[in-house]
């Protein structure tokens, strides 16, 4: 009986028995790729920030603004924002308010393309390394450069956190390679901390050790596909990443918890999980034919209200139809194999099983994934040109008009991204024609923000056209109707969008503040009750509330209102009068002077104060 091969151990590159290339050939690619990358994204050095995260993230970040300090990276190893918990991405950020002297959003970008162009060139050295295929490797490294799916990840400074994570990626898979050509404990541990510090800039990286077992199929050819030494082979490959393993189990409960608490994640009271399931696998080939055809690109794309059986289906049977093709092929070409198990397994965290946020999909899920089909189509086409000189040539030309392709739509795509307006424009009007009324709802609120109320508006109104039970298109149309002056339609608005929501706090503080001005008191405390009860931080509604408390007499449920609002904005004054005011009117004077006494410390010039102080002194 034929014995099964041991994995090996060290790499073996079916290419490394041919010519070694020049040097100065791989120098020049490598020119080359930092050339053509800069050529496509040089202008996002004067980009601003965009009104879809950056101020979570950067822009209105306390912890950010202040740059490199103790305190900030204690609260970016030890907080979750956004829903997210990303220590290395906030440090990230506050390294760049130090390098570039303040919350700079030029210096963000320029931050971002570096590590896409470090990203690019890490990729293509891996590739060369490990199959001693230059020209392939280059192909796959300049797509990945310049592709305009890929547009998203390097030029919105929220997703720091996808380059930033490859970037660990990357390195994680330099590591593993120097591991196998001599395996021993001191760098498998730097496989493993490459990884982890990955995932602490984003949680991608948790199928990172599913991509290393593809790797030992090819190029590293530790394993073979044959039936009779799977398990004598695959066996050790998986104890050895036993520990990758429990690392990425580990990211994988913080990212959840940290989504869970942060309310990021999609209930699936509001998403099932068979509309889950149908859009994953929509999702998986509309991704594959925006690769191929990159065109109606946008920052979202909304998820619809349902699929037609049809497109699941349809999209099932080309899933199923690749899959069995390239396992029938992988003994021949384990190549077709790795790259299509790339694309499914490192797409799967973001298919939308775990739902955070409405979108179908979105460009920047794509951005590692696609190095698999890119894989594909690399060596695939090269096998196929045969050993003709003819046939490599038209290739190799073939190949150059592709990239140069991607690089011009991509130029295109990034010029999207300049603003705010520019981007979500571009999201109403692309999207493939679907119907975005989350875009509506999103320029609507830059316009709104940028006093541009009339144009607001309209945007406003088509989205509740498109979606009448969107609350936040609701309850967005009430704020501009009323810096409009149009109260009553507004106040019907703020209705629907409580009808819509009831537990949006938001809108019920509007709404409570309307029907004040009408004088239908009883109705606004009700609002207003509900409004702090569903978020106890809002210190403008408490205080409002303690008014009309006050009015009605109602002087101790008043004073828990105003005090609520001073210890929530400890500087806003017409809360701390009106406190004083309260404590004053129930008897508490050396209580209520304290307050106004406060007020005057920071303004001395309060005209009411001032008067309080006086009236009380004399007593």
């Amino acid at each position: 009986m034929k014995k099964s091969r041991k994995p090996a151990t060290a790499v073996q590159t079916p290419d490394a028995s041919r010519t070694r290339t020049p040097s100065w050939w791989t120098l020049g690619l490598v020119v080359a790729l930092v050339g053509v990358t800069l050529l496509v994204y040089a202008p996002v050095r004067h980009f601003d920030f965009v009104e879809i995260d950056d101020p979570v993230y950067v822009r209105e970040n306390p912890h950010v603004a202040a740059g490199l300090t103790w305190e900030g990276v204690s609260w970016a190893f030890t907080s979750v924002h956004a829903a997210y918990w990303l220590p290395l991405t906030w440090v990230s950020y506050m390294a760049d308010v130090e390098v570039f002297g303040g919350v700079n959003a030029g210096g963000h970008h320029v931050t971002n393309l570096i590590l896409h162009i470090t990203n690019t060139l890490l990729l293509f050295g891996l590739l060369r390394r490990t199959t001693g295929s230059l020209g392939r490797s280059a192909f796959v490294a300049a797509l990945f450069a310049v592709h305009p799916l890929h547009v998203e990840s390097v030029a919105w400074i929220t997703e720091r956190k996808d380059v930033l994570s490859t970037l660990f990626w990357m390195l994680t898979m330099w590591a593993y390679v120097w591991y196998v050509r001599k395996p021993g404990w001191r760098r498998y541990a730097c496989v493993v901390t490459c990884m982890a510090l990955g995932l602490m800039a984003k949680p991608m990286l948790v199928t990172l050790p599913f991509v290393l077992l593809l790797l030992d199929v090819w190029p590293l050819n530790r394993a073979t596909l044959s039936r009779g030494a799977l398990w004598s082979q695959w066996k050790p490959l998986v104890v050895e990443k036993l520990p990758l393993f429990l690392v990425t189990i580990a990211a994988s409960v913080i990212a959840f918890l940290a989504q869970e608490g942060g309310g990021a994640a999609t209930t699936f009271d509001a998403l099932p999980l068979g509309m889950r399931l149908q859009n994953g696998a929509v999702s998986y080939v509309a991704y594959l034919g925006q690769m191929f055809w990159p065109s109606g690109l946008a920052v979202f794309y909304p998820l619809p209200p349902s699929i037609p059986a049809w497109t699941v289906v349809g999209a099932l049977l080309v899933l199923a139809l690749v899959t069995v093709l390239v396992i029938r092929a992988a003994r021949r070409h384990p190549y077709l194999l790795v790259g299509w198990f790339w694309y499914l397994g490192t797409m799967m965290p973001v298919i939308g099983l775990v739902q955070v946020g409405l979108q179908a999909r979105a460009d920047r899920f794509t951005y590692v994934p696609l190095i698999g089909v890119f894989l594909m189509g690399a060596w695939g086409v090269w096998d196929l040109a045969g050993r003709s000189r003819s046939a490599r040539t038209a290739v190799t030309v073939a190949a150059l008009v592709v990239v140069a392709a991607s690089g011009v739509q991509a130029r295109s795509q990034l010029g999207y991204w300049r603003d705010s307006v520019t981007l979500w424009t571009r999201a109403v009007e692309g999207a493939l024609g679907l119907d975005n009324f989350q875009a509506h709802v999103a320029l609507g609120q830059v316009l709104r923000d940028q006093g541009r109320f009339g144009e607001a508006l309209g945007h406003y109104q088509e989205a509740i056209r498109l979606r009448p039970t969107s609350a936040d298109a609701q309850h967005n149309l009430g704020l501009v109707l009323m810096k409009l002056g149009r109260s009553d339609e507004a106040l019907s608005h703020f209705m629907e969008a409580v009808r819509a929501k009831p537990d949006m706090a938001e809108a019920r503080s509007e709404l409570g503040l309307l029907l004040s001005r009408q004088g239908r008191v009883d109705e606004a405390i009700a609002e207003y009750a509900e409004a702090v009860r569903l978020n106890p931080e809002l210190p403008e509604v408490h205080n409002n509330l303690g008014v009309l408390l006050a009015q009605q007499a109602r002087l101790d449920e008043a004073l828990v209102q105003f005090a609520a609002a001073v210890q929530q904005r400890p500087d806003f004054e017409t809360a701390r009068v009106n406190l004083g005011l309260a404590l004053a009117k129930t008897g508490r004077l050396d209580e209520a002077l304290r307050e106004f006494q406060a007020v005057l410390l920071r303004n001395p010039q309060h005209a009411l104060a001032r008067q309080a102080v006086d009236q009380l002194s004399r007593h």
